[in-house]
């Protein structure tokens, strides 16, 4: 939660019990809230792509859409973003469900009192921190603050289908760093592990917030573009390399850093699984290595201590 005020998207077909919820939420003093409001999941949709909210209170019963899909489809609009669930009645079985795919509480309309109202936002805001600083232990790569293969394949099967309703195309890297084995052999896995956190960094500073970019094995990288043109990703990978050979030039290791890299699309009118994906972008990969073995790039080389 941000300091200050708490930003709430109330979701809500326009009813006066949504008036009332409204109306509890306080707009000044210790706790308050700037309160926007959509009467429909396409007004929702509309709001969350120009501005990000700290909780979402959603009513299932919309006029263009009902049900726990609803919380779905928003769900994986705003996955960081903690949810309260409104409904009209109790439905038990339902509200069981909208907790297991991720809503932190589920509340009878008619029922709703101040304090109860206050109490589900800022019990759902630290439920929900908490559960990602747990998710993130999981998906996170140690060594370098990358996303792991696990957290990979979970953002980027999100971003897919996000890509096959919008229409836009992706790109994805499979990218391996050459002769990690022969340092760690040579200088030690302490040396090996600063190549790699030198190479993640290079690869935070290239391609910037809006790509994915993952550690999925011990030398491998990934790095997944949405809506990124195929000139622009390409340009970008050269833009490493050059990176990479200003890094080789000042010496500061006793060995040089050079990658190779396979670069793959995803078309959403041809739509894959990202194992399939990613299985493209690994044979690319290891044809650029082969291409610049023969052609004779220095995959590898060290210099005397």
């Amino acid at each position: 939660m941000k300091a200050g005020k708490t930003n709430i998207l109330l979701i809500e077909a326009g009813s006066p019990e949504g008036d009332a919820i409204e109306r509890l939420l306080p707009r000044a003093g210790r706790l308050s809230f700037n309160i926007s409001r959509a009467c429909s999941l396409s007004g929702a949709v509309k709001i969350l792509s120009k501005t990000p909210a700290d909780v979402i209170i959603l009513d299932l019963d919309l006029p263009d859409s009902s049900g726990l899909e609803t919380f779905g489809e928003l769900s994986a609009l705003a996955p960081e973003t903690p949810f309260i669930v409104l409904s009209e009645s109790l439905n038990e079985s339902e509200a069981v469900r909208a907790v297991q795919m991720g809503a932190q509480d589920y509340l009878i309309k008619k029922d709703i009192t101040r304090d109860h109202l206050l109490k589900s936002i800022l019990y759902a805001i630290e439920r929900h921190r908490m559960h990602v600083q747990l998710r993130n232990l999981s998906t996170t790569d140690d060594l370098t603050g990358l996303s792991n293969r696990r957290g990979f394949i979970q953002q980027v099967a999100k971003e897919l289908k996000m890509a096959e309703k919008a229409g836009s195309k992706c790109m994805l890297s499979f990218l391996d760093i050459d002769g990690l084995k022969e340092i760690n052999d040579r200088y030690g896995h302490v040396e090996g592990d600063k190549a790699l956190r030198i190479f993640s960094e290079k690869l935070r500073k290239i391609f910037g917030e809006g790509a994915i970019i993952a550690r999925i094995g011990g030398d491998e990288f990934t790095v997944f573009a949405p809506g990124s043109p195929e000139a622009r990703f390409k340009a970008a990978l050269g833009e490493l390399r050059k990176k990479l050979d200003i890094y080789n030039f000042s010496r500061q290791n006793p060995y040089m850093l050079s990658v190779s890299a396979g670069v793959v699309s995803y078309d959403p009118s041809a739509p894959c699984s990202i194992d399939a994906l990613m299985s493209r972008a690994d044979v690319s990969m290891y044809r650029d290595k082969e291409f610049r073995r023969s052609n004779s790039y220095p995959l590898y080389e060290t210099v005397s201590l």
